[in-house]
């Protein structure tokens, strides 16, 4: 018999104590921050660090909320299982239209405009910055939703720690690039992992996706074991 939808989610998190065990302590003490704190003070932090060195850091860990390299690693995946290659697509792109979604509702300035007339934040050489629909932070729901992704999919745990350092410092990038606010990285990360895995429980617990012939072929093992 089938568990109960909401015990599998329980139990996929139970799976993958590392990512979660990280995430939720993120959770408590980002929210005691948020309660401390001016809304641009995080900016500023984050802002007397700069440097070139930095920069370039940040520049990349800002681009894999992109998505380009998860697309790389997705493509190649998809050849060993298509199911891989679905679910990183799905996971992606659904909290990422919520993302969109709550952009458009809020529609809540960024630091741009915020600090638009002082002198308390520089800005990074060659770096596109935005004014609007700041809340919540896409890259960093982008960022989350893929690193949940590969914490499920990973068969070594402990591995979760490392995936959400990863996601972390992708949302921090966005405060650093002065793109986004504290409260937009926190509530970037929540879509990002809570629509990312009710996403994955539900395509993994629908009978007609999963135990389908498409969802579980192997280009790899179509093309290549059977010629062995």
């Amino acid at each position: 018999m089938t568990e109960p939808y909401s015990a599998t989610v329980k139990s996929r998190i139970k799976d993958n104590p590392y990512f979660f065990g990280m995430y939720f302590l993120f959770l408590i003490l980002g929210y005691f921050i948020l309660l401390n704190i001016n809304k641009g003070d995080c900016v500023i932090y984050f802002n007397d660090m700069r440097g070139t060195y930095l920069d370039d850091v940040f520049r990349f860990f800002s681009s894999l909320g992109e998505g380009i390299q998860f697309a790389v690693f997705l493509i190649i995946a998809g050849v060993f299982r298509i199911k891989y290659l679905f679910n990183g697509l799905m996971i992606y792109f659904i909290p990422g239209i919520v993302s969109q979604l709550m952009k458009n509702i809020f529609k809540i300035p960024r630091p741009k405009a915020f600090f638009e007339g002082s002198d308390l934040v520089t800005y990074v050489d060659g770096f596109e910055l935005f004014s609007h629909n700041s809340f919540p932070s896409g890259h960093t729901t982008s960022g989350f939703a893929i690193f949940l992704f590969l914490s499920l999919i990973t068969p070594y745990k402990p591995l979760g720690i490392f995936y959400f350092v990863m996601a972390l410092l992708v949302g921090i990038s966005r405060v650093y690039l002065v793109q986004h606010f504290l409260i937009d990285v926190y509530f970037g990360s929540m879509v990002g992992v809570f629509a990312g895995m009710l996403t994955y429980n539900y395509i993994e617990n629908n009978p007609k996706i999963s135990s389908s012939k498409w969802y579980n072929f192997s280009i790899y093992e179509a093309k290549f074991k059977t010629k062995i």
